[in-house]
């Protein structure tokens, strides 16, 4: 090697031998492995999210952890479970264990360990993986700041199978029979409790005459965990023996969750009541739009739903007075417990009848057996009607062959709404779009040549 190369050839070898190293580690980092906490649960004890920390019972605590490699290349890891009781004390090893080898891409078996939980605020569980090869060291751990508490609650998300009254009343009609009432209760809080409910009825004309029906009591209803989502509702029952109850009676549903040392009560419904054995349900016929000069049946659905057969007398009103009487009878056919019949309601609206203008329907049903009265309404709108009349001169017109005349002719919109109307003239006319607003009367004049054919309309 000559003088003149051997510095150059010393310089790029001082060169590779220092960007080498920096290469080699580069690949490492990309084909190394790198561990994160995916899942980090409580379970088997009373666990709830409130205000973004984790509220848990005083009890042991099933903790859930999972890890994923999230790297390119497997590794070994392991997995503990710390416990730091404020944010400034020291933290204490619950337990670990050794994960193996996780591939890249892959996850842990969900790791469970035993927490024993004691009160107190600000406790933070920490859920830590560790690996030699791990590139990424960041990421490596989870944290849960716990509210170890003996917080209770509860609640009545639902009435299962209590008839309430419909949407707009303050009544309902319960059979003369034996029933069977089902309400769920949750517990909104992170201890167990026992639940039952009483439904306490009162005569309107003479409040002091009361009487009490209470369910039966559930012993646990468990809360729920971070682990399950929530608490899983359990379901209260009362039976009800209502054969030998009448007339017309105020409830109020109340339900007690009763624990060590706390109880709540929650109100979850309060209306009146109608013990009988008539009853029905009535459907009313939708709302709808009809052109001027035509008509239109409403049918009403009448369902009965009691224990009784029923029949019921038919009242009929009318705001503007479209609708024919005389073609719905005075009262139905009697009706058996489960059948249902329709009423028939005949609606006309005058070929006079505005865009703006409507009806309102309403059809009175009451029962024979009981006297109950059900009432509904249908609401009939004018829709948009085309009509016109053309009215000609009433005088014969003289043409003379190749000269041009007008013949003046008349165009009334006789509908409800702003309209276009083609119009023919001649022996082979051309069509022309004429428009006019209801009611106006516009004037047309066309001009008819023998040579041409031609006819021109004027607005």
């Amino acid at each position: 090697m000559s003088n003149r190369t051997s510095p150059l050839f010393l310089v790029g070898l001082l060169l590779f031998t220092s960007l080498a190293p920096l290469t080699m580690a580069d690949e490492g980092a990309r084909s190394s492995p790198d561990f994160i906490v995916t899942s980090f649960t409580l379970d088997d004890a009373g666990s709830i999210i409130d205000g973004g920390s984790v509220v848990a019972e005083a009890a042991t605590h099933i903790v859930r952890i999972q890890v994923q490699n999230i790297g390119l290349a497997a590794g070994q890891a392991s997995l503990a479970l710390y416990h730091q009781g404020t944010s400034t004390s020291g933290e204490t090893v619950i337990d670990s264990t050794d994960l193996g080898v996780i591939n890249a891409g892959s996850s842990s078996n969900v790791i469970v360990f035993a927490w024993a939980a004691t009160l107190g605020p600000d406790q933070i569980l920490k859920a830590k993986v560790s690996s030699s090869t791990d590139i990424n060291n960041v990421n490596d751990e989870e944290q849960l700041l716990v509210d170890v508490t003996t917080d209770q609650a509860a609640s009545v998300p639902s009435i299962i199978d209590i008839p309430e009254p419909a949407v707009g009343q303050t009544s309902v009609v319960w059979s003369k029979s034996i029933h069977d009432f089902n309400i769920n209760v949750r517990n909104d809080g992170v201890k167990n409790f026992s639940a039952s409910y009483d439904l306490v009825f009162t005569d309107p004309s003479n409040p002091g005459n009361t009487f009490t029906e209470t369910s039966a009591t559930v012993p646990i209803v468990r809360p729920g965990s971070l682990y399950d989502g929530g608490a899983t509702p359990s379901i209260v029952s009362l039976n009800f023996d209502a054969t030998a109850r009448t007339g017309e009676w105020a409830v109020v549903g109340t339900m007690t969750a009763t624990g060590i040392g706390w109880s709540q009560q929650v109100q979850f419904l309060d209306f009146t009541v109608v013990f009988s054995n008539f009853n029905a349900e009535v459907t009313a016929a939708q709302d709808r739009s009809v052109e001027p000069g035509q008509g239109t049946t409403l049918t009403y659905l009448v369902k009965n739903v009691g224990l009784l057969s029923d029949d019921y007398s038919i009242g009929l009103t009318s705001a503007s007075g479209w609708v024919d009487a005389t073609a719905t009878p005075g009262s139905t056919a009697t009706i058996s417990p489960g059948v249902t019949t329709s009423v028939l309601v005949q609606v006309d609206v005058p070929n006079t009848a505005l865009r703006t203008d409507s009806d309102l329907v309403t059809l009175t049903l009451t029962s024979t057996g009981s006297s109950f009265v059900y009432t509904m309404q249908t609401t009939v709108l004018a829709g948009e009607s085309y009509d016109v009349t053309v009215t000609m001169p009433p005088a014969t017109v003289m043409l003379v062959p190749g000269d041009e005349s007008p013949i003046l002719f008349d165009v009334t919109n006789d509908g409800n709404s702003p309209s276009s109307f083609a119009l023919t003239a001649g022996i082979h006319p051309p069509r022309h779009g004429c428009t006019a607003g209801r009611g106006d009367r516009q004037r047309v004049a066309w001009r008819d040549s023998t040579d041409h054919q031609e006819s021109t309309c004027f607005i």
